[in-house]
């Protein structure tokens, strides 16, 4: 009875450790597709084609489940007016002017609307329905197909220097 319980023990250790290293694998893999997509636009005009048009985030906030970086986290748009507090004064234009001559920072602090050039774009990705390990599924975790998500946020760089 012992060896019973104790073989199914290590069958119920040994199916989460293989579904938690196969959904780590397919994070890894849509993390890297949203990465893929994120660089695309990025590096083109083609971001604003796509209709959903640039933000500018200052901070993202944890949701009700009180983790980082969760699907229930809120991203908070930036106030243009603390652009040039928050970041251009930051940079030293002036000083970096005197380094480096027609850097995009000096440029900055001459602009009347510093937060254009500090744009982020958005890439997803999802590996659609994976189906869970019948023994995971049956003794563990009794659902439907998951989808594993991700999004990506980066900056876009087309017009800066």
């Amino acid at each position: 009875m012992e060896l019973v319980i104790g073989l199914v023990a290590v069958v119920v250790l040994v199916a989460g450790l293989l579904q938690i290293g196969m959904l780590a694998r397919l994070h890894t893999a849509t993390m890297t597709e949203a990465r893929e997509e994120a660089d695309r636009y990025a590096l083109s005009a083609a971001y604003l084609l796509a209709g959903s048009g640039p933000r500018y985030i200052r901070d993202w906030r944890d949701g009700p489940d009180e983790r980082s970086y969760s699907r229930d986290d809120k991203a908070y748009d930036a106030a243009y007016s603390r652009i040039r507090e928050d970041i251009v004064k930051h940079a030293k234009p002036d000083e970096l002017a005197k380094e480096v001559g027609g850097n995009r920072f000096t440029a900055l602090n001459a602009d009347k609307y510093p937060v254009n050039s500090f744009e982020y774009v958005r890439g997803d990705g999802n590996s659609g329905p994976i189906e869970l390990l019948p023994v995971t599924r049956r003794l563990l975790y009794a659902q439907d197909p998951v989808d594993v998500k991700s999004t990506v946020w980066q900056v876009w760089t087309t017009g800066i220097y």
